[in-house]
Formats: structure tokens, C-alpha cells, sequence
């Protein structure tokens, strides 16, 4: 049961009632009013007795910045996942937000949040991207659900807020014309770099998959290969994990992409003897090194293939590759559910339909025409005219 008291103050009645403690500061809290009476102070008293008794307490005064720290100590997260949400927490959320009592956020606070990143960004004051403002979101939507959990506030503000939504971006993926020229180029200059290239245009690989991707996980007997894992860099760390949709998959190879690998796997064979040291089959495909254990570093890539492509005067980003492949595979009238499965997109179809809805338009079109070259048009007899 709770406790509470009764004291005279002055000409009113003053009325204190123990309500628990502050889940997060460990202080005292009490709920606290005033009667001109003492008959009037004893009911109060009752009622907010009852009130303590049934759980209405008080919020807790916990603020927006201990419930992150707190939230962010706990949560099951990936150590690339909380370096990047740690970024987002103190660059973009504490700064504005931080200070705010929980039992003062509400949702209109946080739509007005989200419109301001959208006016004059989190950092730098340049706007920020839909995806990122939603990004901002998701961190405060988990966290705030846990508050919720835990019985820090009684609902989540964040469940009812209105992020930005997302536009779909226009996709301009190079022509073959402008591949095969990025190509050439790159195997005139550096024949190692230009086989990932062709292995970005030709599998749809992301660029961490293809900078994780090791001689073991190839085969060029049986013509596959194996994306197992993906290589990013965060906080200024090399880390190498499980690819973004978490499974694996194995793409088979055309001849010229065996032939380019096979080349390529005796060059950094003979660099590795011609070193006094043996490549093995777990050395890295694409490696600085010529034992090949430490692999190409994903912003490195794209920042040779940016230079390459002003080199060229195209207008064209590594990405784009992965574009590429994509939007050849439905031209070429792959299914839908193969396309999707070859780059690595999860749910089956639904996020390569969604991405690219344009070109699948494009390519029920074509389709149109071809089974109309098949047939003739009917046309009246002269009997009919």
C-alpha cells in the first residue's frame, strides 16, 4: 500500500503521498496537491492513495538522452548497427531533442523534428534525405517502444509520427556501350580492378560483397561463385560480416566471366610466389596485398571507379553497375523471381519490382511487340467493304 501524510501549511492543507521511485534516477517521487480543509486534504489524500495504488503513477523524469544511452547500452545490435545509430543519436537527436522529459515528447514534437531535419538538416545545416530522416525515426521508434516496455511512458509517440515518405529515385543505369568502355579502359590499366568491375556488371554483386569475396567461395570448375559475406568500413574500421539480406547465395558464371577469374586467380598466384609466400584459398579475390589478406577496401573501389568515369566524361556512379545488371536481366526477359535472387534483394521480388517498376514497364512493352511480330493482322476481306 501507499503511504501519505497531511500538513498544515499556513491557512491550507498540504497533502504528500509516496508514489514509488523513478525507474531510471532511483529518487523518491511523490504526488503532491493542496485543500483549504482538512476534510477536503483527507479526501485528496484517498484519491490520490487509489491513484498510486492502481498504478497511475507519475512519469518518470527521465529525459530523452537517458532513455537513448540507457536504450543503446542494451539493444541487441550488430557493433556496425550501434556505431552508425550512435552517429545518428548524438549528431542529429541530442541536440535537439536530448534535453525533452519523456512525459513531455509527444507526436506532434517529433513530426516537427522530422520537418526541420527536412528544412535544415541534422548537420552542417543541409537538408536531410528522406531515407536518413527515417533512419532518425527508426532509432526513436525502438527506443521509445522500449521505454514503453519498461513502463517509462505509457505509449510510444513515435508510433503515430509521419516521417517523410520515400520518393522513388530515378534510376539511369550506363548503357552496354559506356560498360564496355569503362572496362576496357580498366583492364588497360589495371586488369585486376577491371574483373570486379565486370563482375559488378555481370552479377549484380554489391560492392562489399564483391571486396569480402575469397578464392575458396570460387569455383570455376563448376562455374559459380559463392557471396557469403560483405566488407564495409565504419568508424573508421574495416568489418566484415553476413550480407545484408543475412543469407547467402550462388550465382553461376558465364565462360568469359571463368576465363576473366581464371586469369586473374594466376596473376595473384604468381605476385604471391614471386613474394615467397603461397595464395591461399582463403586469401581475398580483390586484395592490396599479395598473399591476399587485406582485401580492397569498399570506398577505395568507389573512389577509382569515380575517377575512371570522369576519365571517360560519363556520368555514372560504381552503383549503377549493379543497375545495370539488373535492368539487362528483366530486358532480356528474366524472371522476375531470378532477378531477384541473382543481385540480392530479399522479399522474394518485392523490393526488385518496387525498384524497378519503370523498367519492368519498359520490358512488358517490348514484350508486346515481339508476340505481335508473331502475328498478322486480321484485316476485312474486299467482298466485306
Amino acid at each position: 500500500m501507499a503511504e501519505g501524510f497531511i500538513r498544515q501549511r499556513g491557512n491550507t492543507w498540504q497533502v504528500i503521498v509516496h508514489a514509488g521511485r523513478d525507474p531510471v534516477t532511483g529518487k523518491r517521487r511523490n504526488l503532491t496537491g493542496t485543500a483549504r480543509t482538512k476534510r477536503e486534504a483527507q479526501a485528496l489524500r484517498a484519491r490520490l492513495l487509489t491513484q498510486v495504488d492502481e498504478g497511475r503513477r507519475p512519469a518518470t523524469d527521465a529525459t530523452l538522452a537517458q532513455l537513448l544511452e540507457r536504450w543503446l547500452e542494451m539493444a541487441d545490435l550488430a557493433w556496425s548497427t550501434r556505431v552508425t545509430y550512435k552517429g545518428y543519436i548524438e549528431r542529429t537527436i541530442l541536440p535537439t531533442l536530448g534535453h525533452l522529459a519523456l512525459r513531455r515528447l509527444d507526436t506532434a514534437t517529433l513530426d516537427r523534428f522530422y520537418s526541420e531535419l527536412r528544412g535544415r538538416g541534422g548537420v552542417g545545416g543541409r537538408p536531410m534525405a528522406p531515407a536518413t530522416v527515417r533512419q532518425v525515426h527508426a532509432i526513436l521508434r525502438r527506443a521509445l517502444d522500449q521505454a514503453a516496455r519498461w513502463g517509462w511512458i505509457p505509449a510510444n509517440p513515435a508510433a503515430l509520427a509521419s516521417p517523410p515518405r520515400l520518393g522513388s529515385a530515378e534510376i539511369r543505369p550506363p548503357t552496354p556501350e559506356e560498360v564496355s568502355r569503362l572496362l576496357e579502359t580498366a583492364y588497360a590499366a589495371d586488369p585486376d580492378f577491371a574483373v570486379l568491375l565486370w563482375l559488378a556488371a555481370t552479377t549484380g554483386a554489391r560492392r562489399g560483397e564483391l571486396c569480402a569475396l575469397r578464392w575458396g567461395s570460387v569455383d570455376l570448375e563448376a562455374a559459380e561463385l559463392l557471396i557469403l559475406r560483405n566488407l564495409f568500413q565504419a568508424a573508421g574500421r574495416l568489418v566484415e560480416k553476413d550480407t545484408k539480406t543475412h543469407a547467402a547465395r550462388r550465382l553461376a558464371l558465364s565462360t568469359d566471366s571463368v576465363v576473366l577469374l581464371d586469369e586473374h586467380h594466376r596473376r595473384c598466384a604468381e605476385r604471391a610466389e614471386a613474394c615467397g609466400v603461397r595464395l591461399s584459398e582463403d586469401a581475398y579475390v580483390f586484395a592490396f596485398d599479395p598473399a591476399g589478406r587485406q582485401p580492397m577496401h569498399p570506398d577505395s573501389v568507389t573512389h577509382r571507379f569515380s575517377r575512371l568515369a570522369k576519365q571517360l566524361g560519363l556520368r555514372t556512379r560504381l552503383h549503377d553497375l549493379r543497375h545495370y545488371a539488373a535492368t539487362q536481366l528483366i530486358a532480356g526477359g528474366v524472371d522476375l523471381r531470378t532477378v531477384s535472387g541473382r543481385i540480392g534483394h530479399a522479399g522474394g521480388g518485392a523490393t526488385t519490382l518496387r525498384v524497378y517498376t519503370h523498367f519492368l514497364a519498359a520490358a512488358d512493352r517490348q514484350a508486346a511487340e515481339v508476340l505481335e511480330k508473331t502475328l498478322r493482322r486480321p484485316r476485312r476481306s474486299s467482298s466485306e467493304s
